[in-house]
């Protein structure tokens, strides 16, 4: 509407002279359609529009402004232009031009003007002209012809596009980028189906491309093209790179790819179909430029006709003019083809639908003919299952009859069978009843037996506890010693210098050294008789003395000061460690009070008292060292150096009344001062450097003692574990004893008295009440010896529950190595005293390994009941594994960058048992290895490789678990492979030992430096 409207203005404007000319816009680029119809609605043809109108009254608006918007495009005035190219109008009118001009030639009116020298010219113009045409127009119609043979053969098409000329073409090609500064052509080469070979001109084959260049091979590479995708395939090592990155391999190449062959040779990589396919994705609502171009061509070409005579150097865009229209023809000839073409693939879908179609009827014949060959098989089958039902049926008929006549036969032995029976289990009865009474001596001597056991347990387990206590005792005064030896020792070493005085007194022996080097010197200036020298090495010693000695006497004012304040704080702080321990004493006295008044607490009251009287120690022994300290700093530290002040501002004053020493005495007198002062400050070096190494081998040996009295302790406490652990079982043991016996009884008894009741139905006699009376008073016996056993365990229950609560577990894990070797050695001690009670509790211990793997111990813990309870020379498992393999923790090894956690990893095979410490790494290595010998385990499933949280202990904890479970699947697999090393032998029996699975991988050999937890992995 916008367009019409703007379209009538400028008609409207156009007819009316009177008012003044406005520019108006017309707006075609609003719609498509407009820009589609540009020239037409411009008035460039005769253009038909239909209006519809509507007779209602109530379409009565609308026909109203589709009859004013029809009447607006009737005013468009039309001004046709001939539908032709610019080029072919230019040649048309300069021919026009040309004989126009022969015409006013032949006139005879113009005779008189063919003498004069202007139409002379203007005729030798004429023919030049038409001789140029000529000869322009051969040599255009031959390069025309040669660019249509190599369009042809090379399936080529050349378009216009804005002032540009694009070449088009539907092969995959190659566009040359070259350096060469003469170089003024594009060259192109196809990428055709199949293979193209490029190498130079020497090569043995024929090369498809030939080129020249740095670094290029006889045969360079090879472009494949096969079905649209190209690739290019180097030869021989060749310099290939495709978008900057060389390749050594096949690559496939992409629409604007940019391949170097060589050093100098560079091509941009076109695919036709791929940048269609591009086109398309990102193709927006803009229209072809080329109707656009035409117009503007043909508007600028209107007034050059009138030029054309009078200036010569068109004519060569005369005949570039001539070339564009051939090559218009050619696309209007390339478009017919293109339609062409589009017809016959038409035509070709078409002859393809019709031969589908007769494929399609030709399948749904074939399916008529299975499916009726499906029906009569069906019937056959039918037919042969109705003769199989009646074959049947006669069988069944014949089988009925005889098993009516063996029915009464079984029947008449099923009675005399049921009959026979019914005596044996009578005389069954009375054997089991018999058994049964035999049975109770045996129950007396099993339940004698535990009761020794018992006490004998007992007794070695108290015998243990004594022994560790005074173990400990003994640990803990050496302690005690220890350190009390070492606060003296501290106390003396402080007594002598502190670390400060040390650094002080070495400072002042190297000012001293350096002062008596002067004194030297001027001395041995003095005794050359050079007066001048010595006078002025002798003022500068004289000075450095004086400076020394001042700065001394202001260093130990300082250090005067410090001390006193320090003096000050120890008595502020003795005072106060006074008056806490008064507290702790009369709180320790009020203690007995509390006790009587909560005498129910017992155990946890004597704790309380314990621990608070090694606090009152501890407060003791720190009160003593500061009052000792506050004394030797009032006694000794002080007074000394107040005498060290005193001495050195009286050699100062001494020095400050002689005045300047320029003779030899003086000189002397200073020297020996000094000398005396180096003798003495190397004396306090030298005692203070001994009290320190001395002091440093106590504080050695108390570290040393400490920690095998922690690890002692650790021991002991391990030991106190397993022996409530041996204790808690022996226990639970006895329970299970007791609970068997009672059921052993109960069953007993149960038997007995239904025997009874059968004979009751019998008449009665006086064994039967014999019988009874002897098992009324057997069960009564049993019953009070289940009763006292009961009594004893919850005894021991009490006991072991005061002495838990007393021992508090310590962990330590820098000392687990040296814990495991002791317990392991003491273990092995109570094994060969334990044996003899081990095999006897070994029908009751498969029923508490079954509860102990429903709780949730310690791993360490378990270990060690393992080894206690083992029995020797059997299994304790119905099947055991020939490998047990386990990770029960990590550690955390390593420092900044080199900090990573290991896994300790046990294996045990048969008696033999060891523990390694591997990384991550380490697994990852070992699983790859084991990969590539037996393919069989590359299904098995290992723990990724995480790049971050590696230190995360959620995550290291997750994959402990994760490794242990691969190892265990691991050795499941090996041991049940027929090409494993760890196979079972012929006889089906596993012969594994240590050398084996270390063999099998270094990963689970110890190294030399395996021996505990800080070793190296």
């Amino acid at each position: 509407g916008n367009v019409i409207s703007a379209l009538a203005d400028m008609t409207q404007d156009g007819v009316n002279t009177n008012l003044k000319k406005r520019s108006v816009f017309v707006p075609y680029r609003d719609s498509v359609l407009t820009w589609l119809l540009k020239d037409s609605l411009g008035g460039n043809s005769k253009t038909i529009m239909i209006a519809t109108v509507s007779p209602a009254d109530v379409n009565y608006g609308e026909t109203l402004s589709t009859l004013r918007y029809a009447n607006r495009a009737k005013n468009i005035i039309n001004k046709p232009t001939i539908n032709e190219d610019a080029n072919v109008r230019l040649i048309r009118e300069l021919r026009a031009e040309i004989a126009r001009l022969k015409a006013l030639l032949v006139q005879g009116n113009q005779i008189a003007l063919l003498d004069s020298p202007t139409a002379l010219s203007m005729e030798e113009k004429l023919h030049q002209n038409e001789a140029r045409v000529l000869e322009l127009t051969k040599e255009w119609t031959n390069k025309w012809n040669e660019t249509q043979n190599i369009l042809k053969e090379e399936t080529l098409a050349l378009r216009k596009e804005g002032i540009g000329v694009v070449l088009d073409s539907e092969l995959p090609h190659l566009i040359g980028i070259d350096d060469d500064l003469l170089s003024t052509g594009i060259i192109l080469y196809h990428l055709k189906e199949g293979r193209t070979y490029v190498g130079r001109e020497d090569a043995s084959t024929e090369q498809d491309i030939i080129l020249h260049g740095l670094d290029l091979e006889s045969e360079h590479c090879v472009f494949r093209n096969q079905n649209g995708s190209v690739t290019l395939v180097p030869l021989c090592g060749a310099q290939c790179s495709v978008n900057g990155v060389q390749v050594m391999t096949p690559t496939q190449l992409n629409q604007g790819a940019v391949v170097l062959l060589g050093r100098t040779n560079m091509f941009r990589f076109n695919h036709p179909k791929e940048a269609a396919k591009l086109r398309e994705k990102r193709k927006s609502g803009l229209l072809s430029t080329f109707s656009l171009s035409m117009t503007d061509l043909s508007k600028s070409c209107e007034n050059l006709s009138t030029v054309m005579l009078y200036n010569p150097g068109l004519e060569f865009e005369r005949q570039q003019r001539e070339e564009l229209e051939k090559l218009e023809m050619k696309r209007r000839l390339i478009k017919d083809m293109e339609a062409k073409h589009l017809s016959e693939k038409a035509e070709l879908e078409r002859l393809q639908q019709e031969v589908e179609s007769q494929r399609k009827e030709s399948e749904e014949v074939q399916q008529r003919i299975l499916r009726q060959e499906e029906i009569l098989r069906h019937r056959s089958q039918d037919i042969e299952s109705r003769l199989q039902d009646f074959l049947a049926e006669k069988e069944r008929f014949e089988e009925e009859r005889r098993s009516e006549i063996q029915g009464a036969e079984l029947q008449r032995r099923r009675h005399c069978k049921e009959h026979r029976e019914k005596e044996e289990e009578q005389q069954n009865k009375v054997k089991r009843w018999q058994q049964q009474a035999a049975e109770q001596p045996e129950i007396y001597r099993e339940l004698e037996r535990l009761k020794r056991e018992r006490e004998e347990q007992k007794v070695r387990m108290e015998t243990e506890r004594r022994r560790l206590e005074e173990q400990e005792r003994e640990q803990l005064s050496l302690v005690g010693r220890l350190e009390e030896q070492l606060r003296e020792k501290h106390e003396a070493a402080s007594a002598l210098l502190a670390r400060e005085d040390a650094r002080r007194l070495e400072d002042e022996r190297q000012a001293l050294a350096e002062i008596r080097e002067v004194l030297l010197r001027a001395k041995e200036a003095a005794e050359r008789s050079d007066v001048e020298d010595a006078g002025k090495e002798g003022k500068c010693a004289h000075n450095r003395y004086m400076d020394f000695k001042e700065a001394q006497v202001k260093e130990l004012c300082q250090l005067e000061e410090g001390l006193r304040q320090q003096r000050e704080r120890l008595e502020k702080e003795v005072a106060s460690e006074r008056s806490s321990l008064l507290l702790l004493a009369h709180s320790l006295k009020e203690r007995p009070q509390q006790q009587k008044e909560v005498q129910e607490k017992g155990v946890q009251n004597s704790t309380t008292t314990c621990q608070e009287e090694l606090q009152l120690k501890q407060t003791e022994h720190r009160l003593q060292f500061k009052e000792q300290q506050l004394a030797n700093l009032a006694e000794d530290l002080l007074p000394t150096l107040a005498e060290e002040k005193q001495k050195a501002m009286e050699v100062l004053e001494r020095s400050r009344s002689n005045g300047t020493c320029d003779g030899p005495s003086g000189l002397d007198n200073i020297l020996f001062q000094v000398e005396k002062e180096l003798e003495e400050k190397e004396e306090k070096l030298h005692l203070h450097w001994h009290s320190a190494q001395q002091l440093q081998q106590l504080q050695e040996t108390y570290e040393f003692t400490t920690n095998v009295a922690r690890q002692e302790d650790k021991v002991r406490r391990k030991e106190k574990e397993i022996l409530e652990s041996m204790e808690k079982q022996q226990r639970e043991a006895m329970e299970q004893a007791v609970a068997r016996l009672e059921r052993r009884h109960s069953a007993l008894r149960h038997s007995t008295s239904l025997e009874l009741d059968t004979k009751e139905q019998r008449p009665s006699s006086s064994l039967t009440r014999t019988t009874r009376t002897e098992a009324d008073l057997d069960q009564q016996r049993v019953e009070r010896e289940v009763q006292k056993l009961r009594q004893r365990i919850i005894e021991g229950d009490d006991r072991s529950g005061q002495t838990q609560s007393l021992n508090t577990p310590l962990s330590d894990d820098r000392i687990n190595a040296y814990i495991e070797e002791e317990v392991q050695r003491r273990l092995r001690e109570m094994n060969l005293l334990n044996g003899s009670s081990n095999m006897n509790l070994s029908v009751s211990r498969e029923s508490v390994r079954e509860e102990e793997k429903l709780q949730n111990l310690n791993p360490r813990r378990l270990k060690y009941e393992h080894l206690v309870f083992r029995p020797t020379g059997s299994s304790y498992d119905g099947v055991q594994e020939s490998v047990k393999i386990s990770i029960p923790r990590y550690v955390l090894r390593g420092q900044g960058k080199d900090e990573h956690f290991e896994f300790e990893v046990k294996i045990s095979v048969a008696d033999e048992m060891w523990t390694v410490f591997r990384r991550y790494s380490r697994f990852r290595e070992m699983h790859k290895s084991l990969k590539s010998k037996y393919p069989e385990l590359a299904a098995l499933e290992f723990p990724p490789k995480k790049l971050f949280g590696n230190r995360d202990e959620r995550m290291v904890a997750e994959r402990r678990s994760h490794l242990e479970r691969y190892l265990q699947n691991l050795f499941r697999i090996m041991l049940s492979s027929s090409r494993s090393p760890l196979r079972a032998d012929e006889d089906g029996v596993f012969r594994l030992s240590k050398l084996d699975v270390c063999e099998f991988s270094a990963f689970f050999k110890k190294g030399v430096f395996e021996s505990s937890s800080h070793g190296t992995s």
